[in-house]
């Protein structure tokens, strides 16, 4: 919630309700009548806790992300997406790119290349049917790895 005016009292406590541990405890040990204002106390606030927030990423750090042998697409698509949304300024063109870089060669890959996607919506949506081929496949493989599993192992 922002609020954009309204008098120190009420921003008080609203933003008393907000804290918990380390910083309900930072605010406990405060030194009396050294807030005067919210303004004071926000200041301080983010004096104090300025080191404990995220980092915000660069676009270039998506070209780091890669899809691991393995690794589901799915699972890739969903770490790709959840560290996109964590870049300062994000961009379709660039994150396209990084995340066509990242992934391994295969026939999704192949298929991207083909049809040269011009966003990640775009990428979301062929994505799908290919996720879908992968987990049918990990299903119709998972009856034969129980049955060999049992094979190789005598029944007691």
């Amino acid at each position: 919630m922002y609020i954009s005016e309204g008098n120190d009292r009420l921003s008080y406590k609203l933003f008393l309700g907000t804290l918990r541990g380390v910083a309900m405890h930072w605010l406990a040990t405060l030194p009396p009548q050294s807030i005067r204002s919210f303004n004071d106390l926000a200041t301080s606030f983010a004096s104090q806790f300025a080191t404990n927030k995220m980092k915000r990423l660069e676009v270039t750090d998506l070209f780091d992300i890669q899809h691991n042998k393995g690794e589901p697409l799915k699972c890739y698509l969903a770490r790709f997406n959840n560290t996109t949304v964590k870049v300062n300024d994000p961009n379709q063109k660039n994150s396209v790119k990084a995340f066509q870089k990242g992934l391994r060669v295969d026939q999704f890959s192949d298929s991207l290349t083909l049809r040269n996607p011009l966003s990640m919506e775009e990428i979301r949506t062929q994505s799908e049917k290919h996720i879908e081929v992968e987990e049918d496949q990990v299903d119709r493989l998972e009856p034969k790895r129980q049955s060999n599993t049992r094979d190789m192992w005598p029944a007691p």
